[in-house]
């Protein structure tokens, strides 16, 4: 028997693609100024191709979270087109599985769902539904 279920709509985050460009930028500041400015140029070219690919293939769907007497489950319904990927669909997203928190911040939480990772950025999803998120994995006085 489910207790809460909390659905959250799942976007891609310009938060995220904005900290990696700054990184993928500083790591070729730092080989620029180390190896020179063919070993930037190269680096920038693949550095941006990175992040082109990290743009187009964020997570995009409902990530539902239910409280059962199993534990925390969790399933992922991906926002494609079920026309194009029906056997993606069925084969693990449309069964609860256990749904796990890696990390939980003020701003950024990390759940990983059979063997996929999810990050909950602050424009990913809504701010109450990260906020019931926050409630359910949240335990006051456990140290780390």
């Amino acid at each position: 028997m489910q207790k809460t279920l909390i659905a959250i709509p799942i976007a891609p985050s310009d938060w995220q693609w904005a900290s990696h460009g700054l990184l993928c930028g500083a790591g070729v500041l730092i080989v620029g100024v180390c190896l020179g400015a063919v070993a930037a140029g190269l680096g920038c070219l693949a550095g941006s191709i990175w992040l082109w690919r990290e743009r187009g293939h964020g997570s995009r769907g409902t990530l539902e979270i239910s409280v059962m007497q199993t534990g925390i489950q969790g399933r992922f319904r991906s926002a494609c087109r079920p026309a194009s990927h029906a056997g993606a669909a069925v084969t693990g997203s449309e069964s609860w599985v256990p749904l796990q928190c890696d990390y939980l911040g003020p701003w950024l939480t990390g759940l990983r769902l059979n063997g996929r990772r999810f990050w909950l950025w602050p424009d990913s999803a809504p701010v109450e539904a990260r906020r019931c998120v926050r409630r359910l994995f949240h335990h006051p006085g456990r140290g780390a």
